[in-house]
Parts: C-alpha cells; sequence; structure tokens
C-alpha cells in the first residue's frame, strides 16, 4: 500500500513523503527505523495490487535513468544538470516530474539521497541506500551503473518468473470463458431438442444440460457472487493478516512456491551482496532488504536476521537455522565468512540458485503445457460427446 506521511527527523525539521508498506502498522515501523516522528500517516489510493490505471514508473525507466545518470556523472557533469538533463528525455511524465522535482531539491541544497528519499515509494529503500553509499565516497557514477546491471539482472528474474506463471493461469481462464459461452450459447440450441426426444439421454448429457439451466437462471446471481468473492478476497489480502496469510500460502504451492522461493533468495543474496560491496554494514543492508522484500514472510524473516546478527550471531548460522534457506546456502556463506570473501560467496549462491530457478521454470512449462492440453480436450471431448452422441442416437432412429 501506498502511504502519505508528515514526520520530524533527527534534524527536528518537519519533512513530508511518500512511503511503499504492506500495512499501517508496517509504514509506522519503517519511519521509526529512519529515526522519524510521525506526525501523520494515510493511505494513498494507489497500492501494489492497483493496476495501470494509476501512473507509475516501470523498471525499464528505472534502468534507462540509472544508465545515463550514471554516464553524465562518469562525464563528471553536476548532479544538477545531469537531472535536468536526464529528464528531458524521459517518455513517462509522471517520471518526468519526480525526476524534476529532484533537480529542483539538488538545486536548494539538498544531497542527491535526500532528493531521492522525497520520491522513496518510486526508488525504494535499496536505491537510495546504495546512492547514499555513493555519493559519501565519491563513487556515483559506479553506484548507478551497479543499480542499473542490478535492476536489469532483477528483470530478467521476475519475467522468468511471469513466463512460468502466467502461461497456465492464462490458459484456465480462457478454458473457463469457452466453457461459460458454450453452456450459455450452445448447449441451449440443442437441449430443447434432445429433451422432447424419446431417446434416454447418457448420465453426461443430463449433467451438461442441467448446468446449461443453471448458468441461464442464475447467470446474474452467479456474476454478483464472483464479484463479491473477489471484492473480499481482495481486501482481505490488503489487511496485515491476510497479506501475511496469502504469501505463506502461496510459498507452499507445489512448483510456484518452489519457484517463488528460489526468486526470493536470488533477490536476497544477489542485493545483499551488492550493498556488502557497497560498504553498507550488514546490519543495514538487512534492515533495508526487508523493507525491499514484497513477501511479507521473507520481510519478517530478514528482519529477524538482522536482530540476531546485531546480537553477534554470524550470517551463516542465522541462515542455516531459516526453513527458506537451506544449509546448503548456509554452508556457501560459511566458507565467504571463513575466507573473508562473503561478497562473492552471495554472488555465487545467486548465480547458482538463478541457474536452478531457470531449470524450475522449465519444469513447470514441461509439466502443465501437456498436462492443460490434455485437460482441455477431454473435458471439451465430454461437452462436445454430451451433445453430438444422443443427436446421433435420434438421427438413428429415425
Amino acid at each position: 500500500m501506498l502511504f502519505s506521511y508528515r514526520a520530524v527527523n533527527k534534524d527536528n525539521k518537519e519533512i513530508s513523503g511518500h512511503l511503499e508498506a504492506m500495512s499501517r502498522t508496517n509504514a509506522i515501523t519503517l519511519l521509526l527505523d529512519r529515526g522519524y516522528t510521525v506526525l501523520s500517516l494515510e493511505a494513498e489510493s494507489g497500492s501494489v495490487l492497483d493496476i495501470s490505471l494509476f501512473p507509475r514508473v516501470r523498471q525499464k525507466d528505472l534502468i534507462i535513468f540509472s544508465r545515463q545518470i550514471s554516464t553524465l556523472f562518469a562525464a563528471e557533469v553536476s548532479a544538477l544538470r545531469a537531472f535536468n538533463l536526464v529528464s528531458e528525455n524521459i517518455q513517462n511524465k509522471y517520471f518526468r516530474d519526480i525526476l524534476v522535482d529532484v533537480a529542483k531539491s539538488i538545486e536548494q541544497g539538498f544531497s542527491v539521497e535526500k532528493s531521492l528519499l522525497k520520491h522513496q515509494h518510486v526508488f525504494g529503500d535499496f536505491f537510495v541506500s546504495i546512492v547514499a553509499v555513493g555519493e559519501q565516497s565519491g563513487t556515483l557514477p559506479r553506484s548507478f551503473k551497479y543499480l542499473a546491471d542490478h535492476l536489469e539482472r532483477n528483470a530478467d528474474v521476475q519475467a522468468k518468473v511471469r513466463r512460468a506463471l502466467i502461461y497456465p493461469i492464462f490458459v484456465v481462464v480462457v478454458f473457463i470463458a469457452v466453457m461459460v459461452l458454450v453452456l450459455t450459447l450452445v448447449v441451449p440450441q440443442v437441449s430443447s431438442i434432445l429433451l422432447q426426444s424419446d431417446v434416454e439421454l447418457p448420465l453426461v448429457t443430463r449433467v451438461v444440460i442441467f448446468l446449461s439451466d443453471f448458468f441461464q437462471q442464475n447467470i446474474s446471481f452467479i456474476l454478483v457472487s464472483l464479484m463479491t468473492l473477489l471484492g473480499a478476497f481482495l481486501f482481505y489480502v490488503r489487511t496485515e493478516d491476510g497479506k501475511k496469510s496469502f504469501d505463506s500460502f502461496i510459498l507452499q504451492v507445489p512448483l510456484a512456491g518452489r519457484l517463488l522461493r528460489e526468486y526470493f533468495l536470488v533477490r536476497f543474496t544477489r542485493n545483499l551482496g551488492v550493498m556488502l560491496a557497497s560498504n553498507v554494514p550488514i546490519v543495514d543492508s538487512l534492515q533495508t532488504l526487508s523493507r525491499s522484500m514484497m513477501n511479507v514472510v521473507y520481510q519478517e524473516m530478514v528482519h529477524g536476521m538482522s536482530v540476531q546478527i546485531q546480537q553477534g550471531v554470524k550470517l551463516s548460522v542465522v541462515l542455516a537455522r531459516n526453513e527458506y534457506i537451506g544449509k546448503n546456502v548456509a554452508q556457501i556463506v560459511r566458507v565467504g565468512e571463513e575466507t573473508g570473501s562473503l561478497q562473492k560467496a552471495l554472488h555465487t549462491i545467486a548465480d547458482l540458485y538463478e541457474r536452478q530457478m531457470e531449470n524450475t521454470v522449465d519444469l513447470i512449462l514441461e509439466i502443465l503445457q501437456p498436462a492443460v492440453i490434455v485437460v482441455l480436450g477431454v473435458a471439451i471431448g465430454m461437452l462436445i460427446g454430451a451433445v453430438i452422441i444422443p443427436i446421433y442416437s435420434i438421427s438413428s432412429g429415425i
């Protein structure tokens, strides 16, 4: 959900901005973690559940922006001039307005980090944290290039996940639509003839005719019920308990849950490796990553890791205790800790599980494609047979 807030920062200055969070409680926690005293917090109409009816910044826009800014900074163009130049070439009007506002903020004397933080709902904690480190160390060109590479890699991973999940969902929706159309438009045309004949109708034909009559007589009730159930579901998953229950359930779904667990593991290890390479302390890195996780289960899991490491527990030990991580990952991390190459170990894990995720995608498609075709063929065959067989019996008796 998207929240607008007013707060007092560590310098006792009143600030305002937007924040993406899973719930109101979570939003307050994120603001308190930044050292803010919350004055007001209101939910905006746009949220992660909104479909593209609302203006948004796509990942592609951020990648192009990061590449262009990196090039301009490498050419020693000032931050103000760089943001003004990039904003002129951005086609997304919503994003262009944001970059213009960032440029104005820089012109007023704010740092790049502070200027981006005003639009944290667009850039995110991870993005702003990497920029902050680059600004402090004088390596902003490298930081933005790193972000562009990271966003491109993340977009590829997301595309693989979508490729595995969208196909079966699309086929099932189309199948249901075709079945409903056949039951409401085709079957009624022949059911009266079949019912008036003296031929004894097979059980499957009687079932099809019953379903056809039911849909015709109760179509309004069915549509209202489905819309009500969908609305209730969307409302429930926007609540704190509902979001957590749904995120926990989806991780347990066969194949799809495995794919999502691998995706979150790739994202976690890759992002943590990037932040550690940028010299962000591990506790701060984990706290930032916990806010960037879209799944509540992983959000709480990563936040719990930061608490344990703050208490002196090693990362490898924390990972070994976690049911969603596994001992293999913990062992690679332990070797990285012992050899002083933790960042390399995390990137190795990300590469390993990204390849494994590709295999999972292929496995899902190999299983689902023929399975969906068989189920679709059998269902349509039964539907056609339920109509054709009685008609054939009637014509044979004439």
